[in-house]
């Protein structure tokens, strides 16, 4: 609270655990009842106009690995990457370059968060790379404004060196 206001709660903290938790489920082998999984967790995530997935997996025993993800992730893919993809990246923003947010907070660490976001985009064949895009660009933002600052005597900075 150095200007007299309170402070700005981190962003994306529910999405941070719930997307390290997704990468977790989608990286395990596939089956109906992981896609079931899946589905419960990202619920409560789905905007009201985004119909309601329904798990695919349970007529496609049998089925290879690589199908029963890409058939799990069609339905989910649209809450992944207008929900989740875009909190993650606030949320890492807010912890890495305004550094908010510490490890008693209960939250997944930077990098467990910073992985889980590059799980879910590789996994939706790079789709949402924006998202991943605009956490380097904040990063390095703040990290050029330190040492302009550094240069300038205004303090120690230099903290990502």
């Amino acid at each position: 609270m150095r200007s007299g206001r309170p402070p700005v709660p981190l962003r994306g903290a529910r999405e941070a655990r719930d997307a390290v938790t997704l990468a977790r489920l989608l990286r395990g082998t596939i089956t109906p009842l992981r896609g079931d999984e899946v589905l419960a967790l990202l619920e409560p995530h789905r905007p009201r106009l985004v119909p309601k997935p329904v798990n695919p997996l349970a007529a496609m025993l049998g089925q290879p690995q690589g199908r029963l993800l890409e058939a799990l992730l069609r339905p989910t893919a649209p809450i992944i990457l207008d929900v989740l993809l875009p909190r993650l990246r606030d949320h890492l923003i807010d912890r890495v370059v305004h550094n908010k947010g510490a490890a008693e907070d209960g939250l997944p660490g930077t990098l467990e968060v910073a992985t889980a976001l590059r799980a879910l985009v590789a996994l939706l064949r790079g789709a949402g790379r924006g998202a991943v895009l605009s956490v380097v660009s904040a990063i390095e933002a703040d990290r050029s404004e330190e040492r302009r600052v550094g240069r300038e005597g205004g303090g120690g900075g230099g903290g990502w060196q």
